[in-house]
């Protein structure tokens, strides 16, 4: 009744939006949820008493910005390393690095030919 007509069509041709609301968030982004999270419950679980904050709010997920708490959402890059540097283009470390994996290549290269028969033998 609500499913397909057809039963070979594939789902992933019905597909035609991405919500990204459904993403999980990462870990940094979760922990400083977490830390507001609690931040906030223990004022709620306090409030009768006359002094109902008993945690700094920098240190648990906010930021006091012009006298007014933000949140803070992460803490750290905001993109992984590995993609910062490919979008960066530090082709100096990669040349350097492919210079380094050449000669290590040319010394293995050349010390194969020298104990080809010995390594034959132990694979025998």
């Amino acid at each position: 009744m609500y499913g397909s007509k057809n039963t070979n069509e594939k789902f992933i041709k019905n597909i035609k939006g991405f919500d990204s609301t459904h993403i999980l968030p990462c870990w940094e982004s979760l922990k400083q949820k977490i830390l507001r999270t609690i931040y906030v419950n223990s004022m709620w679980l306090n409030a009768t008493e006359p002094n109902c904050i008993q945690f700094s709010a920098e240190n648990n997920g906010w930021l006091i910005f012009d006298g007014s708490l933000k949140p803070t959402w992460f803490l750290g890059n905001a993109t992984p390393l590995e993609v910062e540097n490919i979008i960066l283009g530090d082709s100096q470390d990669d040349s350097a690095d492919n210079e380094e994996d050449s000669d290590v290549c040319s010394d293995e290269v050349d010390s194969s030919d020298d104990s080809e028969s010995s390594l034959e033998s132990d694979y025998e």
